[in-house]
C-alpha cells in the first residue's frame, strides 16, 4: 500500500504538471498574440493553483504593466487638447518613457506611443490668428509680445489661453481673452478701443 501511495503521489504530481504546462502554453498563446487582457485573467486562474510558477508569474507582472501603460495613454488620446498645457504635456512625456520599456513585448502599445507622441507634435504646431483693429489701437498679446497698430495681421501663436490688450490714447484699454485650440484652422479677433475717457 506504501507503493500504492506513493505511485498515486507520482500521478498526482505527474497530472499537476501537465496542468501547469497547459496553462502556461495557453498564457503564451495569448502573450504571442498580444491579448494582455485575456493574459492576465489566464496567469492569475494559473496562479491560483500553481503559485511557485515563474512562467506565470512573470506573464501576470508584464500584462499588468503594459495594461496600466495603454491605460494613461489612452487618457491623454481621449482628451488631446489637454496636452497644450506643459504640465500634462510633461507628464505625458514621462508615461510615455515609462510605457516604452515594455514596448518591445507588446505591438499595440508600440502603436499607441507612436499615436501619442503624433498628438503632441501635432498640438504645439503654432495657429494663424489674425488680429484685426482700427489702425489706431495699439495692440500687444500680453506675455507674448507686441503686434502694434494695424488693419489687420496674422500672427502664429501655440494651442493655449491668451489676452490680447488693445490701448489708445484718450479711450479705455480693452483686453480681451482667447482660447488657441489645437483645431482651430483660422481663428480671428476684433480689437479695438471705443470707450473715451
Amino acid at each position: 500500500s506504501s507503493e500504492l501511495a506513493t505511485i498515486s503521489k507520482k500521478l498526482a504530481s505527474l497530472i499537476a504538471s501537465q496542468e501547469q504546462q497547459k496553462i502556461e502554453n495557453q498564457v503564451a498563446l495569448f502573450v504571442s498574440a498580444d491579448e494582455w487582457q485575456t493574459v492576465k485573467l489566464l496567469a492569475n486562474k494559473g496562479l491560483a493553483s500553481f503559485p511557485a510558477s515563474p512562467a506565470l508569474l512573470e506573464a501576470k507582472q508584464n500584462a499588468e504593466a503594459i495594461l496600466d501603460a495603454e491605460k494613461s495613454l489612452s487618457a491623454y488620446q481621449r482628451r488631446p487638447e489637454r496636452l497644450s498645457d506643459n504640465n500634462v504635456r510633461n507628464l505625458a512625456l514621462k508615461d510615455i518613457a515609462r510605457a516604452g520599456s515594455h514596448a518591445e513585448k507588446s505591438a499595440k502599445l508600440r502603436a499607441q506611443i507612436s499615436s501619442l507622441e503624433q498628438v503632441i507634435d501635432n498640438i504645439n504646431q503654432p495657429r494663424s490668428v489674425t488680429i484685426t483693429s482700427d489702425n489706431d489701437t495699439y495692440i500687444k498679446v500680453l506675455g507674448v509680445g507686441l503686434v502694434g497698430e494695424v488693419k489687420t495681421k496674422t500672427i502664429q501663436l501655440k494651442p493655449g489661453t491668451y489676452r490680447i490688450e488693445g490701448s489708445r490714447e484718450g479711450y479705455r484699454s480693452t483686453i480681451q481673452e482667447i482660447v488657441v485650440s489645437p483645431s482651430d484652422t483660422n481663428l480671428s479677433v476684433h480689437v479695438v478701443c471705443t470707450e473715451k475717457v
